[in-house]
């Protein structure tokens, strides 16, 4: 493949990026910090910059880029935009993944290379439940602390800001102060359970130090990357930032920072505060700053310059729509009162079924978003849809497993299957088969029609329609594609239960769909995969996501019930909800029947000040 010259070089598959983007596509001898708002093509930009430093051989070819996500789907998404840029062979070169799955791997990989305090015994396990105040007041107990030293801990925050809240000292802990006596003597239960236990945030510190006491292993990581990039930056926790110290800092590797410190939302899990300036200082980063939106039409993008200047009191330049304007049937931004949630489930269910049938959104292009428990303030909304055959389904574990590889593997053997014909499925099972199997084409081909056509002829009526039965029948698509493949390949599958934990959860879920479905294959992979389904999802599952409509379901005093104490975190969500709308975006206000009827907005009130700034005025909505 012939390397292009950079005067060569074109921006690929759209028309042209803004002045800055450009610049920043083409820096390659700097460390950068882009600060770029919602709508201004972060992904694409990064996709950009990947295909201009491997088409022009500025990444040369014994060397990779490192692009780190903080979401499965985000990092998909950029992989797949860079395929799509520069082919296959190049973006071979591109790796895309999350924090979380870049510590992992590592620590796979080299934790024989542990000091000799932090050796890992045995296999581990990843266990959730350890950032818990139940889990940890169980593991006070398991140390043996007093009721006095128990009550002098926070069981609540001890993981963040104990456990794993400072570099691992090379040596171990020591006992000087109850918290250290805690830590360490925590730190050694988990580690020397069989299996281990640890969470993400533990591993994310001992793969730091992996790299701190082994100079030739942090040599062999710098030796394979010449750009690294970090995308939503202004989400980076201290334990993320100091393994990206220790790995990159004072390097020859060039690194681009991406983020919003306007969509910061993540401080609950240690998102570092200023770490935009820290990054400067520490890497001598230039920035540059995107002033284009392409999401949000023109009157959406001036509501949120005023809220940017007036509420979240942020000086920066506005931000220019690139939308046409058009002649919307709707009102962009809206403000709607209930007496309480049966008349709001209601009302808003008729305005879906209306955007619908009579405005042709398609229910994909619709999301209703809560700042909290979706189950709980749309349970009524749900049973509205469904009386109009509208389907909805709250998203928050749904997105993380579809973003799964072992899924969409999964999904596309299901489809060729049980579909006549899917030339796209075919055609990404191929590739993926002679990526990784073999190089003869005709073998692949062979191959997986063999494996088709033995379970139509002789596996299809045999299926058990229970959890257990289609288990088996993932399991046979697993074995298929062999696990010891996809867990080389997708190196997060190698340890542990995790590929098992996720074959459970992709079998539970079909099973249910299918007896939904009358036990109808494809209905339910489609239901699977939400098609035809308005998502719900708490505004922190939406981060990176655009819908022609938002929903936001409960602006009320109950649900930002820390806005007094921290209104910068629900000022930053208000602004990440309204972002995500590209043409339309409702808000409502009712009594709860979970909060005993009471809908106060006296303590958000800033937020109303700036609809009313903004010259949205509220309406009481009733429905007989």
């Amino acid at each position: 493949m012939r390397l292009l010259t950079s005067q060569e070089w074109k921006p690929q598959g759209i028309e042209s990026l803004e002045a800055n983007a450009e610049h920043v596509v083409r820096v390659v001898d700097n460390n950068i910090l882009v600060t770029a708002g919602p709508g201004a093509g972060k992904s694409e930009l990064l996709a950009q910059k990947a295909s201009y430093i491997l088409q022009t051989g500025k990444c040369e070819r014994d060397k990779r880029i490192l692009a780190i996500s903080f979401k499965k789907d985000s990092a998909k998404n950029l992989k797949e935009r860079v395929e799509l840029r520069c082919g296959k062979e190049l973006a071979g070169r591109f790796d895309s993944m999350t924090f979380d799955a870049f510590a992992k791997n590592i620590l796979d990989r080299f934790k024989l290379a542990l000091p000799d305090n932090w050796t890992i015994e045995h296999e581990y396990e990843i266990d959730f439940s350890i950032s818990t105040y139940k889990e940890m007041e169980k593991l006070f107990d398991e140390i043996g602390l007093t009721e006095s030293e128990k009550y002098s801990l926070n069981s609540k925050t001890f993981e963040r800001n104990n456990l794993t809240a400072d570099l691992l000292p090379i040596d171990g802990f020591n006992e000087v102060s109850t918290a250290e006596k805690a830590t360490k003597r925590i730190w050694n239960l988990l580690l020397n359970s069989n299996p281990s236990r640890l969470s993400f945030t533990m591993i994310g510190r001992l793969v730091e130090l992996i790299f701190r006491v082994n100079p030739k292993l942090l040599l062999a990581l710098q030796s394979t990357y010449s750009y690294v990039f970090l995308d939503e930056f202004q989400d980076t926790t201290s334990i993320q930032y100091d393994l990206v110290k220790t790995c990159f800092m004072n390097t020859n590797i060039k690194v681009t920072a991406v983020g919003d410190e306007k969509q910061t939302i993540m401080s609950w899990a240690g998102a570092l505060d200023n770490i935009f300036n820290i990054y400067k200082t520490d890497f001598t980063a230039v920035e540059y700053q995107l002033i284009n939106n392409y999401r949000s039409s023109k009157t959406l993008v001036t509501m949120q310059n005023i809220i940017v200047d007036s509420l979240m009191k942020i000086s920066q330049t506005d931000v220019i729509s690139m939308k046409e304007e058009g002649s919307p049937t709707n009102t962009p931004c809206r403000v709607l009162y209930y007496k309480n949630n049966t008349q709001e489930a209601k009302d808003i269910s008729l305005q879906i079924q209306d955007l619908i049938v009579n405005q042709s959104i398609s229910t994909n292009e619709i999301c209703i978003l809560t700042k909290q428990q979706p189950d709980i303030f749309t349970e009524k909304l749900q049973y509205e849809l469904k009386n109009f055959n509208i389907k909805s389904r709250v998203e928050n574990e749904l997105q993380d497993l579809l973003s799964e590889p072992f899924t969409n593997l999964i999904l596309i053997i299901l489809r060729l299957i049980f579909l006549k014909k899917s030339p796209d499925d075919w055609i990404k099972i191929t590739e993926y088969h002679a990526h990784n199997y073999s190089e003869n084409h005709d073998d692949n081909e062979l191959c997986i029609t063999k494996f088709i056509n033995h379970f139509r002829d002789n596996i299809i009526d045999t299926i058990e329609y229970s959890e257990n039965g289609v288990f088996k029948v993932i399991s046979m698509i697993s074995s298929f594609l062999n696990e010891d493949i996809l867990k080389s390949v997708f190196q997060h599958y190698a340890q542990g239960n995790y590929l098992h934990e996720i074959k459970i959860k992709v079998s539970n879920y079909l099973n249910s769909y299918l007896h939904k479905n009358s036990l109808d294959w494809i209905l339910a992979i489609e239901d699977f995969e939400g098609k035809d389904s308005i998502k719900i999802m708490t505004l922190h599952k939406s981060k990176g996501l655009e819908f022609h409509t938002i929903i936001f379901i409960g602006l009320e005093d109950n649900s930002h019930w820390n806005y007094g104490n921290n209104p910068l975190s629900d000022n930053n969500g208000f602004f990440v909800a309204f972002s995500r709308a590209k043409e339309q975006i409702i808000f409502t206000v009712s009594h709860r029947d979970h909060y005993r009827g009471n809908a106060s907005i006296k303590n958000i009130k800033p937020i109303f000040d700036i609809f009313k700034l903004a010259g949205v005025n509220a309406e009481i909505r009733e429905i007989i």
